[in-house]
């Protein structure tokens, strides 16, 4: 191809414009290849960067949209009312679309401890109390059955507030992921430790977290940044997020979330309470009025 073609004039003028002066035979030819190689390497890191950020969504869409798994998950959560720090221990089944069992044990400090069960069905709660609960509660059953927002906001859950993340929420935060992701590597006795996993590190979009929380998908926050491990097989296997509230309208400060997921594909089951083991909310706020919000 002659330098008189438009490709060619468009090239050089290309090439001045970044400080080169195109030349005849080697010259040329070197101002070619610079050109060439510099638009692959743009087209690379777009494209690596695109992927990386496709590969976030995807394994949050597969873990919540075609899959059951079991999970553990340790939640710090530092509030403003609150001298020291709450630590929500929590293990679990999922199964899609909408079934969540999480077994919850509260800590604050060496001394103060509580548990219960919490059986998520679609935008329905069964909370499971334990008997030092119920003892408050004279005539309550074992079970309570409400809606989530309004037990949620009812602050019935006493020490689990918005902030506290179910596996879904926490999955869904993901979604607030920006397009800036990087994937580090790994030594190769690493990968082999990990099983080839790749591990991707983000920092949360300040106007996505607020879409989400619109919409209801997870709790309220400021800002944020995380990291997640995907499998060759495209699954989320431990994610690791730090979470800044907007303490100014009440939330919690800092929420530290950690998760490890397993047994991807297992049969699961999910049996709600019969109807002599439950109270409902409505009849609960009923019986103790001023209780709860």
């Amino acid at each position: 191809m002659g330098l008189s073609s438009p490709r060619a004039v468009s090239l050089s003028r290309f090439c001045r414009a970044c400080g080169r002066r195109v030349l005849g035979g080697r010259g040329r030819r070197g101002a070619w290849l610079a050109v060439l190689a510099s638009v692959v390497l743009l087209a690379t890191s777009c494209y690596s960067q695109r992927g990386r950020i496709e590969a976030v969504r995807a394994a949050a869409d597969k873990a919540l949209e075609v899959n059951t798994f079991r999970f553990e998950m340790l939640q710090e959560v530092v509030l403003p009312n609150v001298a020291l720090p709450v630590l929500y221990e929590m293990t679990g089944e999922y199964s899609y679309p909408d079934r969540v069992l999480t077994e919850i044990t509260t800590h604050v400090g060496p001394d103060v401890r509580a548990s219960f069960v919490i059986l998520r069905f679609g935008r329905g709660y069964f909370v499971k109390l334990p008997p030092e609960t119920r003892a408050f509660y004279p005539g309550i059953k074992e079970w309570v059955a409400g809606g989530v927002e309004e037990i949620r906001r009812s602050g019935f859950l006493g020490l689990l507030p918005e902030e506290v993340q179910d596996i879904s929420q926490t999955i869904s935060l993901l979604d607030a992921a920006s397009d800036d992701v990087s994937l580090r590597d790994y030594t190769a006795l690493q990968k082999k430790a990990v099983n080839y996993m790749s591990r991707y590190v983000f920092a949360l979009d300040t106007e996505r977290l607020t879409r989400g929380y619109a919409t209801g998908k997870f709790g309220q926050f400021a800002s944020g940044g995380g990291e997640i491990w995907v499998g060759v097989d495209d699954l989320l296997w431990q994610m690791h997020l730090v979470l800044l509230g907007p303490t100014k309208a009440g939330g919690a400060a800092r929420v530290d979330i950690k998760v490890n997921m397993k047994d991807h594909g297992a049969e699961l089951s999910f049996r709600t309470p019969r109807r002599e083991e439950v109270t409902s909310f409505e009849t609960l706020k009923s019986s103790f009025p001023g209780a709860f919000r």
